[in-house]
C-alpha cells in the first residue's frame, strides 16, 4: 500500500469481505488493525469486472458490496478455486510472493520437554496414547465462565487467586480466554471428554483448531493417524476458534504452563513473539508429505460439512503439510485498465503487484519487530514497523518497481513561458500597436485625397478587424482555459471577416457605380446603406459564432503523453498537452470555409477593378493583400487539417499565433503603408497631377469622383 500510494501514486486501500471501509489501511487516521471472517473473497474479485472502467463502486460500510482488486496471500488449501478462477478469465495468472508457507500443529516447548513423544504422531496415535492425550490436553475457559461456574469468590476479593484478579467489566472481556496484565490468566479445566476413568474408550484430549474454510486439514488427519483429541470450540460444525480466542488460548497456556495442542501457521507474528521462550512453538510431525495424498486431500466444501465423513475425507490424505509458495490473486480488472488506456496513464498498480516480492526472513523481521514494540499492538505498533523499514529500505525497493515509474508530470505554465511563445507575444504587441497607429492616422488624415478616396469609414474597420486578428494570436499564446476557448473563434472570425468585408463591399459599390456611369445612369449610394451591408454581413457570422458557442463551446481539453525524459526519481515524465477543442471539428472547418469564401470574392472584385481610375484603382494594393493573406490562410488550412494530430498543441497554437500576427502585419504594410506614404509625401497635388496625366481615360469623360457623402451621385 506504501509502494503504491506514496511512491507511485496510485490510491489503495485495505479492506475486509466483511467491513468495506478502509480500517485496515495503513493510513486508517483511528490506527486500526482488523481481521477478516473470512478467508478468501472470491466473490469481490469479481465486482470491478462488472463495471465499465474496472473500478470498485464507491461505498463504505459493513452493507456495502464488498470489491477488491488483489488477494495478497493465498495458501495452498485454495489451490483449486485459484486455478477455476485463473481458467474462468477473472483473475490473471498468480504470481509468487516468495514467501514459504508453513500449516502444522503445534504444542509449546514446555509441552514437548515434558513429555517428547508428544511432539510426533508416533507418541500421540493409537489406543495405548489415549489416556496421555486425554489427561494432557484439557479444556480452555473463557474469564465469565471461570468466575461464574468454577472460581469458589466468584472471582470478588480475591487477591490471592493467580487465576483472576476480577470479574470481567462487560460481555466483551467475559468471552476471553486470557487478558493481560494478570487480569485474567487463562484457566484449562478437565471434562467429560477427557475424563477416562469414567470413559476409557471415548476419553479424548482437547485440540485448538481453526475456521473450517481456513487452510487447515486437522480434522483429517487428526482422525487417520488415530491421534484422539478433538476440537469442542463455541463455533461451527467442527467446533472451531475464531484467531483472537487462538491467540489468547496459546497465552493462557504459556501464562499457566498447561498443555495446549493447536493448529497454526507460519509466518505469523504469534510464532515470533515466543521464540526462544518456554512457550515457543514445536510443530507435531505427521506423515512425510506425498504427492498421492496431496492429491487425496479433503475438500474444502468437505472441511465445513456437516458430515463427519466428509470432514475427514479420504485415509490417502492425511499426511503432513507440505511447505508452499504464497501466490497473489489478482483480478483481471486490473489487466483491463492497463489494456485500456492511454500508455500514459497506464496504472503501475499490475506490474508492480505482479512482481512484487519479499522473503520469509523479512517477513519474520517485521513480525518480531511489532510485537517487541509493545505500544500500541494492534494499532500504532506495526505501521511504525513497516514505515521504518520502507524508509531505511528504499534503495532496495526502488528496484523492484516497475521500469519508468514514478512518473511525473511536466508542468503546462512552463511550456508557455517559453522564449518562442515570449517573442510570439511580442509579435502581438506589434501588430496590435501597428494597427492603432494606423486607425489614428486613418483619422487623422481621412481628409487627404488618398484616405477619402479609400473611404475613412471602411478603412477604421479593417484596421478594427486588425486589431481583432492582433488580439487573437495574444489569446493563442495563452494557456487553454475555458474562456480563452470560448473568445478565440470570436476574435479571429470576427477580425479575419472585418478584414476584407468592408474593402470587399466598398469596391463592389464602386464597381456598380461604374456601371451605372458606363449606361449613363444615375446612381445614388447611401454611406449608411453600405456599412449596413457589411454588419449584416458580420451578423451572419455573429449568429454563427454564437450557434457555436452555445451549441459545442470549444472548451479546455488534455490529453496525456508519455515522454522519455527520465525524472529525478528514475521514472518517466509525463507531459500534459492541453487545446480547445470542441466536439466536433466541423466548426473550426466551417470558419476557415468562410474565410476562402471571402477570399474568392475579394479576388473577384480586385480583378474587376484593374482598370478603373487611379483614384479609385485599389487592385494592385488589393491584389497583393488578397494573395498574401491567402497564403496565410492556406497555411492554417494545413496546419489544422492535415498536420496539427502529428504537432504538441502547443505548438500549433504558437504557429497560429506567428501566423495571425504576421498576417496582420504583412498586410498592414501592403495595403495602408503605401497610402501612409502618399498622403504624408506627395499630399493632395499629386494625386491631382496623376488624375490629369490620365485624363484620356474612358472613364474621365463619364466620372467625377467625389467622396461617397451621404447623399452624393456619380
Amino acid at each position: 500500500q506504501i509502494l503504491l500510494s506514496e511512491i507511485l501514486g496510485v490510491p489503495a486501500t485495505i479492506e475486509t469481505s466483511t467491513n468495506t471501509s478502509a480500517l485496515g489501511s495503513f493510513y486508517d487516521v483511528g490506527n486500526n488493525l482488523i481481521y477478516a471472517s473470512r478467508t478468501y473473497n472470491w466473490e469481490g474479485l469479481q465486482v470491478p469486472l462488472a463495471t465499465e472502467d474496472g473500478t470498485c463502486p464507491r461505498g463504505d460500510g459493513p452493507n456495502s458490496e464488498s470489491c477488491c482488486h488483489v488477494i495478497p496471500e493465498v495458501w495452498q488449501d485454495a489451490a483449486s478455486v485459484l486455478k477455476e478462477e485463473e481458467e474462468s478469465g477473472s483473475i490473471v495468472r498468480p504470481s509468487s510472493l516468495d514467501v514459504i508457507g508453513k500449516l502444522g500443529i503445534y504444542i509449546p516447548t514446555f509441552t514437548a520437554k515434558r513429555d517428547l513423544s508428544l511432539s510426533s504422531f508416533l507418541g500421540l496415535g493409537g489406543e495405548e496414547n489415549r489416556i496421555k492425550v486425554a489427561e494432557a490436553f484439557k479444556l480452555p475457559t473463557t474469564f465469565a465462565e471461570y468466575c461464574e461456574t468454577i472460581s469458589p469468590t466468584r472471582c470478588l476479593n480475591d487477591t490471592n487467586s493467580s487465576i483472576a484478579s476480577r470479574p470481567p467489566t462487560d460481555g466483551t472481556e467475559g468471552v476471553k480466554y486470557f487478558v493481560e496484565g494478570g487480569i485474567y490468566n487463562g484457566f484449562f479445566r478437565n471434562t467429560e471428554h477427557n475424563n477416562c476413568t469414567q470413559n476409557s474408550t471415548t476419553c479424548v484430549g482437547h485440540f485448538i483448531d481453526g475456521r473450517c474454510d481456513w487452510a487447515t486439514l486437522a480434522q483429517a488427519q487428526l482422525h487417520w493417524n488415530n491421534i484422539l483429541v478433538e476440537s469442542h470450540g463455541p463455533e461451527g460444525v467442527s467446533g472451531w476458534y475464531n484467531y483472537s480466542s487462538m491467540v489468547e488460548i496459546w497465552h493462557a497456556a504459556n501464562a499457566t504452563q498447561s498443555d495446549v495442542m493447536m493448529w497454526w501457521w507460519s509466518t505469523d507474528w504469534m510464532l515470533q513473539s515466543f521464540i526462544g521462550t518456554e512457550g515457543e512453538f514445536v510443530k507435531v510431525d505427521l506423515p512425510t508429505p506425498t504427492l498421492d495424498c496431496i492429491n487425496n486431500r479433503v475438500s474444502e466444501e468437505g472441511k465445513c460439512s456437516a458430515d463427519r465423513i466428509d470432514q475427514v475425507g479420504d485415509q490417502a490424505g492425511a499426511c503432513d503439510y507440505e511447505p508452499f509458495v504464497l501466490v497473489k490473486a489478482i483480478s483481471s480488472a486490473l489487466s483491463m485498465q492497463k489494456e485500456q488506456a492511454p500508455e500514459a496513464k497506464t496504472s503501475a498498480a499490475l506490474d508492480l503487484i505482479d512482481s512484487f516480492r519479499t522473503s520469509d526472513l523479512v517477513v519474520d523481521y517485521w513480525l518480531k519487530e511489532w510485537y517487541e514494540r509493545g505500544v500500541d499492538r494492534f494499532g500504532y505498533d506495526p505501521r511504525d514497523v513497516i514505515c521504518t523499514w520502507v524508509s531505511e529500505n528504499v534503495d532496495e525497493l526502488a528496484a523492484s518497481l516497475p521500469a519508468g515509474y514514478p512518473r511525473q508530470v511536466l508542468s503546462t505554465g512552463d511550456t508557455y513561458s517559453t522564449g518562442l511563445f515570449q517573442a510570439a507575444r511580442v509579435l502581438t504587441y506589434i501588430s496590435a500597436v501597428a494597427s492603432i497607429v494606423s486607425l489614428v492616422l486613418v483619422l487623422l488624415w481621412r481628409k487627404r485625397r488618398v484616405i477619402r478616396y479609400a473611404q475613412p469609414d471602411f478603412l477604421c474597420l479593417v484596421l478594427v478587424g486588425f486589431l481583432l486578428l492582433a488580439g487573437a494570436a495574444f489569446l493563442y499564446t495563452l494557456e487553454p482555459q475555458s474562456t480563452i476557448c470560448i473568445l478565440r473563434p470570436w476574435f479571429w472570425l470576427l477580425g479575419s471577416s472585418l478584414e476584407l468585408m468592408p474593402l470587399i463591399v466598398k469596391v463592389s459599390a464602386i464597381l456598380k457605380a461604374l456601371k451605372e456611369a458606363n449606361n449613363f445612369r444615375r446612381v445614388k449610394m447611401s454611406r449608411i446603406h453600405l456599412l449596413g451591408a457589411v454588419f449584416a454581413l458580420m451578423g451572419v457570422i455573429t449568429v454563427f459564432l454564437a450557434v457555436w458557442t452555445g451549441v459545442d463551446p470549444p472548451g479546455r481539453e488534455e490529453s496525456l503523453v508519455l515522454t522519455d525524459q527520465e525524472n529525478p526519481v528514475g521514472g518517466l515524465y509525463v507531459e500534459v498537452r492541453v487545446k480547445c477543442a470542441s466536439n466536433s471539428d466541423g466548426w473550426v472547418v466551417a470558419g476557415l470555409a468562410w474565410q476562402l469564401v471571402l477570399l474568392f470574392w475579394a479576388t473577384i472584385v480586385a480583378y474587376q477593378t484593374r482598370s478603373i481610375r487611379t483614384e479609385f484603382n485599389e487592385s494592385q494594393y488589393l491584389g497583393f493583400m488578397i494573395y498574401t493573406h491567402f497564403m496565410f490562410v492556406l497555411l492554417r488550412v494545413i496546419l489544422v487539417l492535415f498536420v496539427s494530430d502529428n504537432f504538441i498543441p502547443s505548438d500549433t497554437m504558437l504557429f497560429t499565433s506567428f501566423l495571425l500576427s504576421l498576417d496582420t502585419i504583412v498586410t498592414l504594410n501592403i495595403y495602408f503603408a503605401p497610402k501612409f506614404y502618399n498622403a504624408a509625401f506627395l499630399g493632395d497635388a499629386s494625386e491631382i497631377e496623376t488624375s490629369e496625366r490620365r485624363g484620356s481615360s474612358r472613364w474621365t469623360s463619364v466620372m467625377r469622383a467625389s467622396s461617397f457623402r451621404g447623399g452624393s451621385s456619380f
